[in-house]
Formats: C-alpha cells, sequence, structure tokens
C-alpha cells in the first residue's frame, strides 16, 4: 500500500483523490493546500490529515507518493521538494511555463532518480496504445498526415483561466503535443498556430483564447494538424485520423 500526499485541492485535485480512493494499493494520507479549509474539506471526505504546509506532510515517512495539482507556476518547487524528500511523484502537466527552469526541475529529478510520471494520461488509454502499436508497426506505412481534433464542452472557470492564460495551448492542446510526438516518434521543426475567442464575454471574460488551430512540420516529413475548442456543446470530443502511404486508421 502506497501513502499519498495530494497538493491541491482545487480543480483537478478531488478528480485524483477519488481515483486514488478506488486503488487497491494506494491511499490518500495528506491533503496539502494554502486554503486551509479547501484542505480539511477534501482530506475528511478521505480520512486524510490536512494542512497548508508541505514539509509537514514530506517529513512523514509513511508518505511513499506526492500528487501535484496545483497551478504551474507552483510546480517545479514541489517537485523539487519532493524529490529531495525521496517521495515517488505525479504531477499535472505542465512541469513549469518556463523551459530553463523546467531544465532545473529535471536536474534535480536526475540527481534524486526518484520515480516521476507528468499526467500525460492519454498514453495509457487503450484507444490510444492500439493507435500507437499499429503506426509503430507499420499498418499504414510512412505516416503523412495526422489530424487530432481535442474539444471541451466548456472553458475552465474564470480564476483558473487567469492563473494560467493561454490555458487551450498549455492546458489542452499539451496532450496533443504529446500524443502527436509519442505516435509518430517524431519532432516537429515548423509550427504555425492561430487562436481566436469564440465565446461571447459572459462565458469567457477574460477574453482568454478559446479556439485554436496548429498546423505542425515534423522532422521526418509529416504534417500535422491539431485543432481545439472550448465549446463542444455536444459533449468531449477526443478524436485522431492517421494518413499514411498504406491507408488510414
Amino acid at each position: 500500500m502506497i501513502d499519498c500526499c495530494l497538493v491541491g485541492a482545487g480543480f483537478i485535485g478531488p478528480v485524483h483523490a477519488a481515483n486514488l480512493a478506488t486503488h487497491p494499493r494506494a491511499r490518500l494520507t495528506w491533503v496539502i493546500d494554502l486554503d486551509l479549509r479547501a484542505a480539511e474539506t477534501l482530506a475528511g471526505k478521505h480520512g486524510a490529515h490536512a494542512g497548508r504546509d508541505l514539509g509537514e506532510a514530506l517529513a512523514d515517512e509513511a508518505v511513499g507518493a506526492v500528487i501535484v495539482c496545483t497551478p504551474p507556476r507552483t510546480h517545479a518547487p514541489i517537485i523539487e521538494a519532493a524529490a529531495r524528500a525521496g517521495k515517488a511523484i505525479f504531477c499535472e502537466k505542465p512541469i513549469d511555463l518556463d523551459l530553463a527552469r523546467v531544465g532545473a526541475c529535471a536536474d534535480v529529478l536526475a540527481q534524486t532518480r526518484v520515480p516521476f510520471c507528468v499526467g500525460f494520461n492519454r498514453r495509457f488509454d487503450p484507444t490510444h496504445r492500439a493507435l500507437h502499436d499499429a503506426i509503430r508497426s507499420g499498418e499504414i506505412g510512412r505516416p503523412e498526415m495526422l489530424i487530432l481534433s481535442s474539444r471541451d464542452p466548456e472553458i475552465s472557470p474564470p480564476d483558473y483561466v487567469a492563473a494560467m492564460p493561454d490555458g487551450i495551448f498549455y492546458d489542452t492542446m499539451i496532450h496533443d503535443f504529446d500524443m502527436l510526438r509519442w505516435l509518430l516518434d517524431d519532432e516537429p521543426v515548423e509550427i504555425y498556430a492561430r487562436t481566436a475567442c469564440m465565446l461571447d464575454a459572459t462565458e469567457n471574460p477574460h477574453r482568454d483564447p478559446d479556439t485554436a488551430m496548429v498546423v505542425l512540420r515534423m522532422a521526418k516529413g509529416a504534417l500535422v494538424h491539431v485543432n481545439s475548442s472550448f465549446r463542444a456543446v455536444y459533449g468531449y470530443d477526443q478524436r485522431i485520423e492517421a494518413f499514411g502511404e498504406k491507408g488510414m486508421l
């Protein structure tokens, strides 16, 4: 049984707490949040300790893993503190919005050698894995085009949007950027992006981009198109089309 500390009781934290509650080999023992009331509310639902001080939870030798669910700008210092305490770490994406800061964090992880995973969950979805394996096995030959649609039924709450501007890239399409690199085993060499605000001011008061299209050219020659929207009124919509010299998936 792995005792877990969840850091961040806000937007996504309760989702991970609920998942832990159903896992036979893990349990939630700490919830840390600067908003103590939020931490206590979530901890109370799962019989866990609540607090504002991450150091207190990291000092608990029974804690084996830390789940980071705070705003992106806070991820790196939490990761580094947990790594230095010898805890395994699961972190919501992204690690940070600054590449230099990500590099410094990676150095700490390399030095401490603790297990670490960023929450790119689609790699573990059976349908995405099947597509990955089919492409890698040569079922469509050399990939020539990849089209990814990533559409949410609504935009995130205003306070969440304010905490992470351009979230359509950093919070939503980041999954697609991970997918296209993983599926094609390749890196982009050219990127073109356009955004728009299609939602009205009552739905999107911060006027943050809620619609986006990105076109990428990969090093091996494939072209990739990613489109995203926060107005999928028909429900959560995730699709991938892989086109190659021998067919389509």
